[in-house]
């Protein structure tokens, strides 16, 4: 059996305080609980916030160096979504292939 791998830190804004934060806020209930969940919500909008003014501001001095490649590589990292596609190949019938000689007598 494999191990699970910890799952954290999952945007570029986040910052520890935040994760320390989320991950206190599971040990509560009640009221607590609702404290804890504004002030996550209130931390991570002034993080993403911070994060996007620096991005634009890096962007805008990359545009006044004259340093078009530099600023459009930034302007991709910042606004792209990468989507990752797995295709299954499938033979007439339908049925999905997995063995490699199947795939390339396909």
């Amino acid at each position: 059996m494999l191990p699970k791998a910890k799952r954290e830190r999952k945007l570029a804004w986040m910052k520890e305080e935040i994760l320390k934060l989320m991950k206190e806020r599971k040990k509560y209930k009640g009221t607590e609980n609702e404290e804890l969940d504004r002030q996550v919500r209130k931390e991570c909008i002034e993080a993403k916030e911070d994060w996007l003014n620096y991005n634009c501001y890096l962007i805008e001095e990359l545009s006044k160096d004259n340093k078009p490649r530099q600023m459009y590589e930034e302007i991709k990292k910042f606004t792209s979504n990468k989507i990752k596609v797995g295709g299954n190949i499938k033979n007439e019938k339908g049925e999905i292939l997995m063995e490699t000689e199947q795939i390339i007598k396909r």
